[in-house]
């Protein structure tokens, strides 16, 4: 998303089906801490790997268990 906030400058120009052109403006927001669960991982999945993994969309902050179980 910041690439393409500096990439326009902040603004991009929207066509409308009519053919009018309206300058739109472009802002970040709601950037901030997102919390991601991922199901189904092995138990032997190493918290290091998932950092790793994880670490391409963002700086991860904290990586923690969270074992449930469901039953039939």
């Amino acid at each position: 998303m910041q690439e393409v906030y500096k990439s326009t400058g902040g603004q991009l120009d929207y066509r409308h089906e009519n053919g009018e052109i309206s300058q739109v403006n472009i802002d970040l927001a709601g950037m901030g801490i997102r919390r991601i669960r991922i199901a189904c991982l092995p138990s032997e999945a190493k918290k290091s790997t998932i950092k790793e993994c994880m670490s391409k969309f963002g700086d991860v902050k904290s990586i923690r268990d969270d074992v449930r179980f469901i039953m039939e």
